[in-house]
């Protein structure tokens, strides 16, 4: 959804590394439109190359003050109990 620009205030983006999630925060930055003072970027999981190139390019660049791969991206099945949703996980980290 198109928000009202806040050009004195901060933002913190919570954001899943996809091509949608990155082209929405680009978006919100283009045209000089001042939407935030200055941006926190953080990702659900490691930002991939091409999209972190991707930021870099853009006019967002001069805004961000943090950016960050929190790793959150696992599934809670029960209160003690979560799953990565990884195929082979045991074997990709530990052999």
């Amino acid at each position: 959804l198109r928000r009202e620009p806040q050009p004195a205030m901060d933002a913190v983006y919570y954001l899943t590394p996809s091509e949608a999630s990155v082209s929405a925060l680009i978006r919100d930055f283009e045209e000089d439109k001042n939407q935030y003072h200055s941006v926190y970027l953080m990702f659900t999981k490691r930002l991939p190359d091409e999209l972190f190139q991707r930021i870099k390019k853009s006019k967002v660049k001069p805004k961000i003050k943090l950016l960050r791969e929190i790793y959150l991206d696992f599934l809670a099945y029960e209160q003690r109990v979560f799953h990565l949703d990884m195929h082979q996980a045991t074997w990709n980290m530990y052999s």
